[in-house]
């Protein structure tokens, strides 16, 4: 609000939606930060989403886990993909993500806590796809053309 009376020219936010499946975000709560931007005339965009796999968060080794148990991680991080990407373009906002090959991630760059690595793009290290890939494919061709 502040850079907006000031009459700031930034026309909306960028969020970095670094998800991680074992405590995945609520989608009422995301769109409730879009509404936020909105009622301010503004846009929020998803500018660097990843679904991290890992059952270590990199950044925060004591992060508590709101799911203690994923039967299927590659089939949890494709729900969040597809779920996220249903909130942005149901609400007419960017979804973009921050790289598409676990082969280049800048989750490798963190060495902390024993941390081995995220798989949290669309593609695996060989550049095969995962089911995050597909589901997102089929729900983008379930949308009536506009």
């Amino acid at each position: 609000d502040y850079l907006i009376e000031k009459d700031s020219p930034v026309d909306g936010g960028g969020l970095h939606n670094h998800f991680w499946v074992y405590d995945p975000p609520k989608s009422d709560i995301v769109r409730d930060v879009i509404d936020e931007f909105k009622k301010r005339g503004k846009v929020a965009y998803a500018t660097e989403t990843t679904v991290n796999l890992n059952p270590v968060y990199p950044l925060w080794k004591d992060r508590s886990k709101s799911v203690d148990t994923v039967t299927d991680p590659l089939e949890s991080q494709a729900k969040i993909f597809v779920e996220m990407l249903d909130v942005f373009s149901s609400t007419g906002n960017i979804f973009g993500m921050f790289g598409i090959t676990d082969a280049y991630s800048w989750y490798d760059e963190i060495e902390t806590f024993g941390y081995a690595g995220a798989g949290a793009h669309l593609f695996d290290k060989n550049y095969q796809e995962k089911p995050a890939y597909k589901q997102m494919l089929a729900y983008l061709t379930s949308l009536p053309n506009q």
